[in-house]
């Protein structure tokens, strides 16, 4: 009889007395949306690569590019002066702005250096650098929204305003979308040419975060500075020490923009290569590029990202387009983790949370910050962009709970922090997590419940260690998904694994709360039992399929 059949002609079930509490450091991370770690080193041109010409398949210099939500390409085609869209997977682009050749009309353009794209307007927003103008096109009409401008960068922030770098003047100014007829603001530099910390040497690309802090490529400086809202000088963040190809230099900086969680990606354009740099950091990592080569960047420029986590890159010296995707082999092997340390005879139950007053996430998770690194920052990430409002009435620092639980950065990732601890022998350890398990029980609570098959996978042979009735215990909390599919897909050829089928009694459904929104989630909460169905299952190839059943 196949598991299968067995589900459907499941018996009543009869608790047999503990006979071992067996403790499986078990944790699988399920990602569909990967993390930004490791890309493919070999580019996939995605635009141009066929000559510096014209033609609707060609490109000449292109600069800044921005991504959609549908993964279509706006590129500057800089020497060609037009805006290009490439659709996803086209052969060829279709000029949006610049048709008409080169030119000072309203209808032509001059160099083109950067590009955003108003997703909901459908209106494109250009630095046209050598007409010294900032335009915008909508459906083939023009309107000059800031003249007598020496622009290279451009960017917008969630609150509607515009930022424009001034090369010459070396300057970040900053206007409302709408209202052009002032001088805008200085957000960076103003101070003159010069290498001080509130100066710039050729400003060129830029990007502003959530809290409008402005990261700016000084080109000739070698460095990218960060200028935080209201200073008055900026701080380098990247590069500064010299135009050298170290992993603490950067030769001239171009396209930067900044993850949520702070890394700093940077086209380090004189090395032909991307660079990762973390605030506070000496050096930064190669990301991709720097090797040389027919498959490799030459004169790198605009950066991008799309929402699956690819890079996209102007390969300007090539006149191309190029993607990097993510590495998912490296992104599986780590979302795969898991710890089996050792066996328990038994564990006191965590029950004392349960009392805890309810508090904000930070109040929560105040007494962690010494044992995970940035952790306010990552509540911060949390809190933007958690589900919330809520059909389900959680509270906006309950929403966040989950989502950090989801989040995966290092190492000290909170999940795996927090499980490590709920599996310690030592319960007292525990306490200082009650007020973060108090919110998070408190999210689940209020979340729909799920009587049915769950899956959990592990790339290590311990069915073995799986009888017949016995009763286990996990001490922590457990992630499953509803689709032994996905399950398969993380475990891969591996030859050694064990897949855990689990008729889930309690479990809770997260999907649409956690850190990736595809992702059909459940969870099983601290200290939830099972009675083990049957002895384990072994594949020929050495993999095992436990049957679980969980204990109400």
């Amino acid at each position: 009889m196949t598991i299968a059949q067995e589900l459907n002609n499941r018996p009543k079930i009869s608790i047999q007395q503990d006979s071992q509490s067996f403790i499986n450091q078990i944790s699988i991370i399920t990602s569909k949306k990967p993390k930004w770690d490791k890309w493919n080193q070999n580019a996939i041109i995605v635009a141009g690569g066929n000559g510096q010409r014209q033609k609707l398949d060609q490109l000449h210099c292109p600069k800044g590019i921005f991504i959609d939500q549908k993964k279509n390409i706006f590129i500057a085609d800089s020497g060609n002066h037009r805006i290009v869209e490439w659709k996803y997977n086209a052969k060829q682009g279709q000029i949006i702005a610049g048709e008409n050749g080169r030119g000072n009309r309203v209808d032509q353009l001059n160099g083109p250096t950067d590009v955003v794209v108003d997703q909901q307007t459908h209106s494109i927003i250009i630095a046209d650098r050598w007409n010294r103008r900032v335009i915008q096109w909508v459906n083939q009409k023009q309107q000059i929204l800031i003249d007598d401008i020496d622009c290279f960068g451009l960017a917008t922030d969630k609150h509607g305003f515009l930022y424009v770098s001034d090369w010459k003047k070396n300057e970040v100014r900053r206007w409302k979308m709408g209202e052009y007829s002032n001088e805008g603001i200085i957000v960076a530099g103003g101070n003159g040419y010069g290498n001080q910390l509130n100066q710039f040497n050729y400003s060129a690309y830029i990007f502003v975060d959530e809290d409008q802090s402005v990261y700016v490529s000084d080109w000739t400086n070698h460095r990218v500075m960060k200028w935080r809202k209201g200073v008055k000088q900026g701080r380098i963040v990247a590069g500064g020490n010299g135009q050298e190809g170290n992993l603490n230099q950067l030769s001239y900086p171009a396209g930067v923009i900044v993850h949520d969680l702070g890394q700093i990606y940077v086209v380090d354009s004189g090395n032909d290569r991307v660079m990762r740099w973390c605030e506070g950091k000496e050096e930064g990592k190669v990301v991709v590029g720097g090797n040389g080569g027919g498959n490799q960047l030459s004169g790198p420029l605009g950066i991008s990202f799309d929402d699956e986590g690819s890079l996209y890159v102007a390969d300007s010296a090539k006149n191309r387009i190029v993607k990097f995707e993510i590495n998912m082999e490296e992104i599986t092997q780590m979302n795969r983790f898991s710890d089996i340390d050792c066996l328990f005879e038994k564990l006191t139950h965590v029950y004392g949370f349960l009392s805890e007053e309810l508090v904000p996430i930070e109040k929560a998770l105040e007494q962690i910050e010494s044992q995970i690194a940035n952790l306010p920052a990552y509540i911060k990430v949390a809190k933007r962009h958690c589900h919330y409002p809520s059909e389900h009435g959680l509270t906006h620092g309950e929403s966040a709970s989950i989502y950090i639980y989801t989040m995966e950065w290092d190492e000290q990732t909170l999940y795996r922090v927090l499980n490590k601890t709920l599996r310690n022998e030592n319960r007292h350890l525990c306490k200082i997590w009650f007020p973060y398990l108090k919110l998070f029980d408190t999210a689940l609570n209020k979340l729909p419940t799920v009587k049915e098959v769950v899956w959990r996978g592990i790339t290590a042979d311990i069915g073995k260690n799986f009888t017949k009735n016995q009763k286990i215990t996990w001490w922590s909390i457990n992630s499953c998904l509803s689709s032994v599919n996905v399950i398969k897909g993380f475990l891969g050829n591996e030859k050694n694994s064990t897949t855990l089928l689990i008729e889930a009694l309690n479990g809770k459904k997260v999907s649409g709360y956690t850190k990736y929104e595809s992702e059909d989630a459940i969870i099983l909460r601290v200290g939830t039992e099972f009675r083990v169905k049957s002895d384990a299952l072994e594949h020929p190839k050495g993999s095992y399929v436990v049957h679980l059943i969980e204990i109400d």
